[in-house]
């Protein structure tokens, strides 16, 4: 017997084929399966290549652990369409990839975890039970994420650029990223592209380690957000175990 471990989430979707001991054999990695970005047919397309990548003869247990199988009732409920309609034929399980993420951190322990890559949330998991803290998505949640950071260090670049704040090394680091001469064609090259805002929180890091005090207040300001979730996550517990997860971990070193 063999099985297929699916990691799908916003940016990509890794298939990974183990054997009945659960040694990993090989892997593959797609584009995203999020639904709410790609839709029924394109999770289905995702799924059957990423599958059929292995070129099985018997068909294997699936564990598919999926962006967007969450708090969206709609979500969840394409999710299971596609799944009864279209992979009925095969034993699966289906769980989101945030209550993934935790197992991966802390196992079946109780405790907290802080996921903070392109995009945040907290997961505290009590009593065989988990509860949630932010990630409503970019428009409106994401704080202490690396899009919350990217999007930070535009907004202080424009700042910078129209007279309202002093010009930094902040300034002169965005316009030599790009590659501009005119400011405003930062705002032609992101458009509305998540992860290539997330992308700038790393530039925004080096601009701290530099000593820039605008890119240093950023880090500031996203510490203070992600304490928010954790500590109140941490009411429910009378001592606790936390793991950070995500790109944006990288940056901790300013973040503690």
């Amino acid at each position: 017997m063999k099985y297929i471990g699916i990691d799908g989430g916003g940016t990509k979707t890794k298939f990974t084929l183990f054997d009945e001991k659960l040694n990993e054999v090989s892997s593959v990695v797609l584009g995203t399966s999020h639904i709410g970005q790609i839709g029924k047919e394109g999770l289905v397309s995702v799924l059957n290549q990423g599958i059929s990548q292995f070129k099985l003869k018997e068909k294997p247990i699936i564990c598919a652990s999926l962006a967007g199988f969450g708090v969206v009732k709609e979500y969840k409920e394409q999710i299971l369409e596609v799944f009864t309609t279209h992979f009925s034929d095969y034993t699966y399980n289906i769980i989101s990839d945030i209550e993934s993420a935790y197992f991966g951190a802390l196992g079946d322990c109780e405790g907290i975890v802080m996921i903070c890559g392109t995009g945040s949330i907290g997961l505290a998991y009590k009593n065989d039970e988990f509860k949630r803290c932010g990630g409503y998505g970019p428009t409106f949640s994401d704080e202490g994420s690396a899009y919350y950071i990217g999007k930070s260090l535009i907004s202080k670049f424009f700042r910078q650029s129209d007279g309202r704040d002093e010009k930094s090394l902040l300034y002169t680091e965005v316009k030599k990223y790009f590659n501009i001469n005119y400011d405003y064609d930062v705002l032609k090259i992101l458009g509305n592209n998540r992860q290539a805002i997330a992308n700038l929180a790393n530039l925004c890091y080096n601009c701290a380690i530099k000593s820039d005090e605008n890119a240093i207040d950023i880090f500031k300001d996203t510490g203070a957000c992600l304490a928010s979730i954790v500590n109140t996550l941490a009411k429910d517990f009378d001592s606790v175990n936390v793991s950070f997860i995500g790109g944006v971990t990288k940056s901790f070193d300013i973040l503690f």
